[in-house]
């Protein structure tokens, strides 16, 4: 699957082995910036592909694009190569994500 690169100077970085964060985001380790003021998180190659939040803080930007990788995952009829990567992630992963 394709990733979105930005910037270094753009780049926020996360301690994804940090328990506190959301599983998926342990997980999944999305790409994290900063553009303007606003916080932006995605996994994929763009923001309409991929699973895409953006929030006032990483916390809430991280929490939101959690919500978003759920609906991603129940959407019945939704194909894309972003999807199948999180499905067959998912299947593989020997530990619950949610």
């Amino acid at each position: 699957m394709k990733q979105l690169n930005v910037p270094e100077e753009q780049k926020i970085d996360i301690d994804f082995e940090d328990e506190k964060l959301p599983s998926s985001v342990r997980t999944f380790r999305p790409l994290v910036f900063k553009a303007g003021e606003a916080i932006h998180v995605l996994l994929g190659p763009d923001t309409t592909e991929g699973v895409y939040a953006t929030a006032d803080t990483v916390a809430t930007a991280l929490a939101a694009w959690d919500r978003e990788l759920q609906e991603l995952v129940k959407a019945e009829g939704v194909e894309s190569e972003v999807r199948t990567y999180v499905l067959d992630t998912l299947n593989a992963s020997p530990k619950k994500v949610w």
